[in-house]
């Protein structure tokens, strides 16, 4: 028997809104691909990982933007090897240099980059508290954080941060605990608690 009229209006609706998905795909990847230099890929077509995209963002559709060829931007931080044990990070245009010592076979002119990461928790919270300072006009002669480090003898890592913020006597004895307030206030220690994902790969290029 021949199908109901209904039944196929219906069937010619979902052709149409079938149809017009397809068309809004295809218009919205060739939009994306010539003004903004990225491809929209089916997410079926990515890697299990997406790292040949090496940027990928969740579009409309199910869909992810394939960035092939991305830009350096100022958030970038390029790691070199300029000889030896030495590690440095170019950042924001500035060289940071690292070294290891000399009994892990570096010369010690630097930092290790572990060293860099405690000085990290310690200024960072330095500047919460001076900026606190600065705000009420209180000198900063004789404020002085020291930080100390604990470490855990069987993982061999350090599993407690003390922070001690010496104060001077003409400090106001009112901004005692704000003060230490603002020294937990520190990005660094935030981070810490709140971890970022780390997602390392690998890519090939033909050199500079």
């Amino acid at each position: 028997a021949p199908p109901v009229g209904g039944m196929t209006l219906s069937l010619f609706v979902i052709d149409v809104v079938h149809w017009t998905i397809w068309r809004i795909r295809r218009i919205s990847s060739t939009l994306f691909h010539k003004l903004l230099g990225v491809k929209i890929v089916p997410r079926s077509l990515l890697t299990t990982n997406g790292k040949l995209c090496v940027i990928v963002r969740k579009l409309p559709f199910g869909h992810r933007v394939k960035i092939k060829n991305p830009r350096r931007t100022a958030m970038d931080m390029e790691i070199t090897f300029p000889g030896g044990k030495k590690v440095n990070a170019i950042y924001k245009g500035f060289t940071i240099k690292t070294d290891q010592p000399e009994h892990s076979g570096g010369e010690g002119l630097a930092p290790a980059p572990f060293d860099l990461f405690l000085a990290s928790i310690g200024t960072c919270a330095g500047i919460y508290v001076l900026s606190f300072c600065q705000a009420r006009n209180i000198p900063v002669e004789g404020v002085r954080l020291i930080q100390r480090t604990q470490r855990n003898s069987e993982t061999r890592m350090i599993d407690k941060i003390t922070i001690e913020i010496q104060l001077p006597p003409g400090f106001p004895e009112k901004y005692g605990e704000t003060v230490i307030k603002s020294a937990e206030l520190c990005a660094v220690k935030k981070h810490i608690h709140n971890p970022p994902a780390f997602d390392i790969y690998t890519t090939r290029h033909r050199g500079r």
